[in-house]
């Protein structure tokens, strides 16, 4: 985009949310991680939605857990996209706000 803002849309036929798009808010810039300047959604339902595995979305406890399934916790491990990837889940329930206790 003009002001450096870069998406990437990611398939993946054997995962139940088969369409993906991390946008990178500031493009070559740094730090160019999840959960800090890229944020990741999924396409399902006809609809873009904030990032889930699931069809269903989870509760904001879930996604700030320390999983396995890419949750907005510095301690998370795994997930398709890393630690981080739920971050923009997190997001969207505080009202698309940055609340003081974002791990990041």
């Amino acid at each position: 985009m003009a002001d450096g803002v870069v998406f990437s849309v990611w398939f993946n036929r054997y995962m139940a949310q088969p369409f993906h798009i991390l946008v990178d808010l500031n493009g070559d810039r740094g730090p160019n991680k999840m959960a800090r300047d890229v944020f990741a959604f999924s396409i399902y339902n006809n609809e873009l939605n904030t990032y889930s595995q699931y069809q269903n979305p989870f509760t904001r406890a879930y996604a700030l857990g320390a999983g396995t399934s890419g949750q907005c916790n510095r301690e998370a491990r795994g997930g398709v996209f890393g630690p981080g990837s739920y971050c923009s889940r997190v997001i969207e329930l505080d009202n698309w706000t940055i609340k003081e206790e974002y791990p990041w």
